[in-house]
Order: C-alpha cells, then sequence, then structure tokens
C-alpha cells in the first residue's frame, strides 16, 4: 500500500468512528432498527415451514366448506330408521337432531288377547353376525323363524302386554320377521349454522394439524437444506449493537490515534507526542 493509499484508507477510517461518535444516538436507533429487522427474518425462516402448512390446510378447509375460527353454514344429512316387516310393511321415520342407534332382527308373533282381557305378543332378540347383512332385507325377510334361530343367537324372549293398542301396533297384527336399520340419507338435508362449540373444536383442530405438518415440513428441509437464511441473518446481528458509553469513550481513544497517525503521515506531528501523560514513539511508514 503506497502512502496515498494508506492517507486514503486512514481517513476514511478515521471520518466513520468520528460520525459514529459525533452521532452515537442516530447510530443507536439505526442498529436497534436493522437489528429488530435481522431478529424478524431470523423468526420468519423459522417460521417458514408452520406458515406453509397454515396456508395449505387453511385453503384445503375453507375449499371444503369447514373454514376455521368462522361461523360456517353445514349441510346436515337426515337420519333415517326403517323398520321392515316380513308381513310387507315398511317404515321409514326420519330425524334431522337425533341419531338412530338400533340395529337389529327380531321376531313377533301378532297380537292376541289373553284371558285377562290384555293384548299380548311374544318377542325373540338376536345377536347379529356377519352371516347376514341388515341391507340385504329381502333374504332375512325369506327365512323362517327356524333358519333364523340356526343363523343367529337368541339373546332374550319376552312378552309385551297391552291394554290399548295405538296405530303404530299396527304392525304386529301377525307374526313376523321384523328388521331395524339406520343410514345418513342423501337426498334429505338441512342447512343450518355451525354452533360456537364446533367451531371452536374446528379451530382448536386446525391449529394442531398445522403445526403437526410445520413440524414434517421442517423435518423434509432439513433433509435437504443445509444453509438457511437465518444462519447469514445471524451473522449480522453481532454487527448491528448499539454503541455503550464505555465503547464511546474506546472509540475516542482509537479516534485519537488514528488522527495522530494521519497527522504523522502528513508530516504535521513530531517524531515523538505526549498522550495522556505517557510518551510514544509514532512509527515513520
Amino acid at each position: 500500500m503506497n502512502n496515498n493509499e494508506l492517507v486514503s484508507k486512514l481517513t476514511k477510517d478515521a471520518n466513520k468512528l468520528q460520525n459514529k461518535i459525533q452521532y452515537r444516538k442516530f447510530y443507536n436507533i439505526r442498529n436497534l432498527l436493522v437489528k429488530s429487522l435481522l431478529k424478524s427474518g431470523i423468526a420468519l425462516d423459522y417460521a417458514l415451514p408452520f406458515i406453509a402448512a397454515t396456508i395449505i390446510i387453511g385453503w384445503a378447509k375453507t375449499a371444503s366448506g369447514d373454514a376455521p375460527f368462522r361461523i360456517d353454514e353445514i349441510e346436515e344429512p337426515a337420519e333415517i330408521e326403517m323398520i321392515d316387516t316380513s308381513s310387507g310393511i315398511h317404515i321409514e321415520h326420519i330425524s334431522y337432531d337425533f341419531s338412530y342407534e338400533d340395529e337389529l332382527i327380531e321376531y313377533s308373533t301378532g297380537w292376541i288377547k289373553n284371558d285377562k282381557g290384555l293384548y299380548e305378543r311374544t318377542v325373540t332378540s338376536y345377536r347379529l353376525n356377519d352371516e347376514l347383512d341388515l341391507s340385504d332385507t329381502e333374504k332375512i325377510m325369506s327365512m323362517s323363524k327356524e333358519e333364523i334361530d340356526q343363523a343367529l343367537v337368541i339373546t332374550n324372549i319376552k312378552t309385551i302386554k297391552k291394554n290399548t293398542l295405538n296405530p303404530e301396533d299396527s304392525i304386529y297384527d301377525k307374526d313376523a320377521t321384523i328388521v331395524v336399520n339406520h343410514y345418513e340419507s342423501l337426498d334429505e338435508t338441512i342447512t343450518r349454522l355451525e354452533t360456537s362449540g364446533e367451531n371452536i373444536w374446528n379451530s382448536i383442530y386446525y391449529i394442531v394439524l398445522s403445526l403437526c405438518w410445520g413440524n414434517n415440513f421442517k423435518s423434509i428441509g432439513n433433509l435437504f437444506i443445509k444453509t438457511y437464511i437465518r444462519d447469514k441473518l445471524e451473522e449480522y446481528v453481532p454487527l448491528f449493537r448499539p454503541i455503550t458509553k464505555e465503547e464511546l469513550e474506546t472509540m475516542k481513544k482509537i479516534l485519537k490515534v488514528k488522527q495522530e497517525n494521519l497527522a504523522m503521515i502528513n508530516g504535521e506531528s513530531n517524531n515523538f507526542e505526549t498522550r495522556e501523560g505517557h510518551s510514544y514513539r509514532l512509527r515513520k511508514l
């Protein structure tokens, strides 16, 4: 480095240091803002897999009409209970607020009047198994009681007695096999607003699902990415720390030395200078 280049470098360094000393507050504000941006970038890089998972899952749930954090309209299918008898009776009960659960096969005798003047019928209940499909009502209705007794295990035999019969009791006028089943209708539906409880649980499930998938994305990224943006940003964070009062005093001393060296190179100082009560030999270049 020749003399001119050295003078230029020392002048530049001295001016830069002098600016930091003179405008310390400005530099501290700037450093605080830049450091905050760097920290934000680091946090964003950490959160990127979770942000991606949140966006993808949120889009999917919104597209399916089940958006989180919003009261949605829900299309509720009707619950239908079917009662079929071997005597040819078919009854359907439809409900939008009640879930039918009965799945059974029974054999009932027809109503008779006993010696006490009461209506009476005997019901035989069976335990279901895989041999008989409830949806195949034609096959079940074609079977005799003896065939059903052989195919299924009898769980209960009870006698029902009533003083009077209502219209619903008419299905038991004759001896018959009774099949009770239920299903959700694809045609009968009702639209209602999502309840607060449903919305809360749906939103919690969305958050948990996003965190799980975000963690999966992060693990996949670790397999392919070795150097992250946050690693580079973290290298710059120490460069923008605030200038403390102690550092300010040190910087003033360094500036004085730089100015003395610059003056010496320019021939404006003697070979010896006295600084803070001590003598130093200024090196000639």
